[in-house]
């Protein structure tokens, strides 16, 4: 079988092209695509297609190889002589578990292997690395090879360049056949690493850990600007604390304008500037200033505009075809035109021989009644003269009008509206009707209990935010403050986000999905030990703080302190798992406790980084 006949049988598409968007190596041989479909290949011989981009220019190709000589010469540039050393004792760094697999794009081919190839296995899952002991760290992932069934000498498996069977025990593989059931092995588990921890360009192996500090509490700037989703200080105000960042609650209040109708017996009526509010029957509110408490919202009617008076349209009435007849002195014709209920008769006795003549003659006989007769398109056309009244033209003579008659009925004029602004009615928290508010105008912040607001981005002299409701879920449907500048308002940080030397927080899980387990890793690059002042070393050890919570309620954080211990100049890596209570978007952050011994505190050697972070996902590949 030549090369192109399996192309064909595999793919009827296929044709012929000058430069094919794969490869094919028979033998370590690059084949031309000219001579596919001359080359015969048997199956003892090894056959590697590859699908990749064509035509790439000359001076892409000149760049990319002197990138990578300007590489390996950099490698290859000696250390100067005569510079002195500034290395100090280190213990051994760990060596980390390393394995890569090819990253899967959707749209891309499904791998069929034919013959023997040499592949490189892509993941179904996202690895999972963590620390077993301090010094003994693994990595597991979930790889496919090919569709169908293939022949994988465990002998032929490689990581690396380094054969599988010759890492011993350090090194487990299981091969499933098409159909098998992986959901019991723990690689088929789907987590979701956060992208935010880990290792960085700069070469660091994570998030340096720091104490918690305490956070500037309150801005104190001299005004503020409410717009959309921001807050702002305009130029010469002030400026937001130096330690917020992004992440941190905030309680603001923006003081509004609002009135105060008296509702009768019934409900009082709040009116003012309510469209960001957003409020809803039931919805639980918080207001301060004016007639401050807590409330529940009972009704909520929209702004709507002024609406001008309208003048009317006219009724109409048109024959379905020409008059049979115009000539009425022999044979008078007496009809009736109705105008809702009532009837106006008409009575025609005079001779004409046109259209023009009828219409005369009608609009003579018809007297006062409140209509016109005119010609339209050689029918008779009956039209309602004002005021209008938005009742139908109608009349049973098929002598004028013919068999169908065509009536089309006009509006009543319209008084118009004035300008509603957004009212709602309150009940407070016992359900009872809220009349007892205090009527007339006054300033007022008003919004879901808490008045929370989460900094989603943050700058000197503006934030963004987002509303967040009185349960602490991210309010979807805020449309953001009114325009409001302001000398009056106050912004607070809100209790569960003063303390401050946290990494994070991280949200724990893909958009629009929750998790079940959380794990993560702490990493002591330069080991953990203390170093007495005159050369004795011993065991130490380290504690840190790991807190979340569910990023859709934003509530209180459950903490969780971990204390760790070593003895060791050696890099050591620590791992935690917990499982969560119920599913959810937990949101994570991460601190170091004080360092233990006192006057001593300089000798002891415990820096931690956070190494990673993980959610484990409802989902399986």
């Amino acid at each position: 079988m030549t090369l192109e006949q399996w192309l064909i049988e595999q793919s009827p598409s296929y044709q012929r092209m000058e430069s094919p968007p794969i490869s094919i190596v028979l033998n370590d041989e690059l084949i031309e695509a000219k001579r596919w479909h001359r080359v015969v290949f048997k199956p003892s011989d090894h056959v590697e297609i590859y699908r990749e981009p064509k035509g790439t220019d000359p001076f892409s190709i000149t760049y990319a190889l002197f990138a990578g000589a300007k590489a390996v010469m950099k490698m290859m540039v000696p250390k100067m002589p005569g510079m002195p050393s500034n290395s100090t004792v280190q213990g051994n760094p760990l060596t980390e578990a390393s394995a890569k697999g090819n990253k899967v794009k959707l749209g891309d081919t499904i791998r069929q292997i034919a013959g023997h190839q040499k592949v490189y296995p892509s993941y179904l899952a996202e690895p999972r690395t963590w620390f077993v002991s301090p010094r003994e760290q693994w990595i597991e992932m979930l790889l496919y090879v090919s569709a169908g069934d293939l022949d994988i000498p465990i002998s032929k498996i490689k990581v690396g360049e380094t054969p599988l069977i010759s890492l011993g025990a350090d090194a487990r593989v299981t091969i499933y056949p098409p159909g098998a059931d992986v959901s019991g092995d723990t690689a088929s588990m789907l987590w979701y690493n956060v992208a935010e921890v880990g290792a960085s360009s700069s070469g660091s192996a994570g998030l340096q850990l720091t104490v918690s500090n305490s956070i500037t509490p309150s801005a104190r700037a001299s005004a503020y600007q409410f717009n959309g989703e921001t807050i702002s200080i305009p130029a010469g105000a002030g400026a937001f604390p130096a330690d917020w960042v992004s992440g941190l609650v905030i309680r603001a209040l923006a003081y509004y304008e609002y009135t105060v109708i008296d509702g009768g017996t019934g409900r009082d009526i709040v009116q003012g500037p309510l469209e960001m509010l957003n409020p809803e029957v039931g919805m639980p509110i918080e207001v301060v200033g004016a007639n401050g408490g807590l409330y529940i919202v009972n009704s909520y009617t929209p702004y709507a505009p002024a609406t001008p008076p309208g003048v009317g349209t006219a009724s109409t009435l048109r024959g379905s075809s020409a008059p049979s007849r115009y000539n009425f002195d022999v044979t008078p014709l007496s009809l009736t035109v109705s105008r809702g209920g009532t009837a106006y008769p008409v009575t025609l006795n005079t001779a004409t021989t046109d259209l023009a003549g009828l219409v005369s003659a009608f609009n003579a006989a018809k007297g006062a009644a409140p209509f016109i007769a005119s010609a339209s398109l050689g029918r008779l056309l009956i039209t309602e003269t004002s005021a209008f009244t938005g009742l139908p033209l109608t009349s049973t003579d098929a002598t004028l009008f013919g068999s169908s008659p065509i009536s089309s009925t006009g509006t009543a004029p319209t008084s118009g509206s004035p300008e509603q602004p957004a009212e709602m009615t309150l009940n407070y928290d016992g359900g009872a009707p809220a009349n007892g508010l205090a009527l007339g105008t006054g300033l007022a912040c008003i919004g879901p209990r808490g008045l929370r607001y989460r900094i989603t981005a943050f700058g000197s002299s503006i934030i963004e935010v987002e509303r967040l409701t009185s349960v602490g879920a991210v309010d979807e449907d805020w449309p953001g403050f009114s325009y409001l500048e302001s000398v009056n308002s106050v912004i607070n940080l809100d209790p569960s986000s003063l303390q401050g030397g946290y990494r994070g927080p991280f949200v724990c899980s893909p958009v629009g999905e929750k998790v079940t387990a959380i794990e993560y890793s702490v990493f002591a690059a330069n080991g953990l030990i203390g170093l007495g002042k005159k050369g004795d070393m011993y065991a130490i050890s380290s504690g840190h703080q790991f807190e979340y919570r569910d990023a859709d309620v934003a509530g209180a954080w459950t903490v969780l302190s971990k204390w760790v211990s070593g003895a060791s100049r050696d890099a050591q890596g620590f791992t935690f798992r917990h499982e969560l209570p119920y599913p959810m978007r937990p949101e994570c952050r991460l601190k170091r406790l004080p360092k233990i011994g006192g006057a001593n505190a300089d000798e002891v050697n415990d820096d931690m980084m956070w190494y990673s972070l993980r959610g484990l996902r409802q989902i399986r590949p």
